[in-house]
């Protein structure tokens, strides 16, 4: 499996190293693909306003590369969570939850924002053909 465009993993993996992620930071992880297809539905549709597309669960880093590596068959172990203050490589401070709410979206397209899961293992599908 060729796990280069894995992006928060890469380095774990590729590298077998360890990896620290924040388990008190929160996003909404999104598939491009699954955007690509909301904004081309959305133009289509002509949606006019604010509409949040982006993936539907909102999850920590760390429970992020957790799923990356039990989608993909990664070992777990070397991904260990940590607390935001003993991050020394983030200079800029970030909110700890920067999730989107998908809500208002969801009623207005057909094509729905995937989960984590249902992301992870799309793009698992499309890297094996």
């Amino acid at each position: 499996m060729d796990v280069k465009n894995l992006g928060i993993a890469r380095g774990v993996f590729l590298l077998q190293k360890s990896l620290s992620e924040a388990d008190i930071i929160h996003s909404t992880r999104t598939l491009a693909d699954n955007l690509a297809e909301m904004a081309l539905e959305a133009v289509q549709k002509d949606l006019r306003g604010l509409y949040h597309a982006s993936g539907s669960q909102r999850i920590s880093r760390y429970e992020f590369a957790q799923q990356i590596a039990k989608i993909f068959n990664l070992n777990q172990s070397l991904i260990k969570p940590v607390k935001m203050s003993q991050l020394t490589a983030w200079v800029a401070k970030r909110p700890r939850d920067s999730s989107l709410n998908t809500d208002k979206i969801q009623k207005q397209l057909k094509t729905k924002p995937l989960n984590v899961t249902e992301g992870l293992n799309r793009m698992k599908k499309e890297a094996e053909t």
